[in-house]
């Protein structure tokens, strides 16, 4: 016995084509990227005016000279959605640093902390500072510079000075020569965290053992070589769109399909389609949808063995022939009985 589809309880057949949907639409992969700092910086203990913004080098650690003096090493990294897409799972992370020198000897824990609060990397630079050796002493801060007591000089200071950071470190290495990495479970809870929540984003601090004479010299953002620069390697899983259409870029995102024509999928599965307007869209495969006209209130059918014009309406349980230069009200032919009707459509 022939069953017609207008005869099945609509709700199910809707509720089993949104499933084929959702599990269509979205298909995980799996991707690598690395991110250089947004800015890095160095602040100083015992020099509340001093910064290295766009130095070549990061000393952090403590240095022998008495009284005791500590260096810190401020790092941002921007969760830019063109490398991790929202919604990504980070699945791991790696931080790593090149060693220029070791006044210290090898080997000590340096910690990285989660920072809570916003700092900022001026145009320091203690490279031109005469005084300073290997930039160890810095430079005088320029407008939005971070410095032991300031986030942005000259104007908004951390609550603690030497920074506003997690107690607990998210993760911890030993500095041998060449590359030190730093990798822990935490640590790619704090580049979700970035990612899931943009205005927590604050960077960490890293902070080298400040009990005993521990200074370390790294290579900054601004190294000449790109390889000895700061580095943050994550791994995620994210959730990419599988477009059933076909459709090839076009601008504003706007995309072309040579059988359904100009649409823009922000949204999907809504789509917004330049002459049948809004529709929802249950991909079958690529292709083959189902299309819900939320002008027509009409649920349609089509495929690229058709003309974008050709589609089955559930309505009619026909084919019909869809005009779509006309407007609202959009006029059809029912191929079956060759009756001419119309349908509400969009305005012109």
């Amino acid at each position: 016995m022939s069953v017609s589809i207008r005869t099945l309880n609509l709700s199910l057949v809707v509720s089993f084509i949104l499933a084929i949907a959702l599990s269509f639409s979205a298909e995980l992969f799996a991707d690598t990227v690395v991110l250089r700092p947004s800015q890095d910086n160095t602040i100083f203990s015992d020099n509340n005016n001093a910064s290295n913004g766009v130095g070549n080098i990061l000393r952090i650690g403590r240095v022998r000279r008495a009284p005791a003096r500590f260096r810190r090493g401020l790092f941002a990294f921007s969760m830019d959605p063109s490398e991790i897409p929202d919604g990504a799972i980070i699945e791991n992370v790696i931080f790593s640093l090149r060693l220029v020198r070791s006044p210290s000897p090898l080997g000590g824990s340096f910690a990285l902390h989660r920072l809570t609060n916003d700092w900022g990397e001026g145009t320091s630079n203690a490279a031109s500072n005469r005084i300073g050796r290997s930039e160890g002493r810095g430079a005088t801060p320029r407008t939005n510079d971070a410095t032991w007591n300031r986030t942005h000089f000259s104007s908004l200071s951390w609550n603690s000075e030497g920074g506003d950071f997690a107690v607990a470190p998210s993760a911890r290495a030993s500095v041998g020569g060449g590359t030190t990495s730093w990798s822990s479970e935490q640590l790619a809870a704090d580049v979700q965290d970035w990612l899931d929540n943009p205005g927590s984003n604050f960077g960490w601090i890293l902070i080298g053992p400040e009990n005993t004479h521990s200074v370390k010299h790294f290579h900054s953002r601004e190294a000449s070589i790109m390889d000895n620069r700061p580095m943050l390697m994550v791994d995620f899983t994210a959730v990419g769109f599988v477009d059933p259409f076909e459709g090839v870029d076009l601008e504003g995102g706007f995309l072309f399909s040579e059988w359904y024509g100009i649409y823009n999928p922000t949204f999907f599965p809504w789509v917004f389609h330049v002459n049948h307007g809004w529709q929802f869209v249950f991909p079958i495969e690529v292709g083959e949808v189902f299309l819900f006209d939320l002008i027509c209130q009409d649920f349609w059918w089509t495929t690229s063995a058709f003309s974008s014009l050709t589609l089955f309406s559930i309505d009619l349980n026909n084919f019909i022939f869809y005009f779509r230069d006309t407007a609202n009200p959009r006029q059809f032919v029912n191929l079956s009985t060759g009756e001419f009707f119309t349908k509400p459509g969009p305005d012109p």
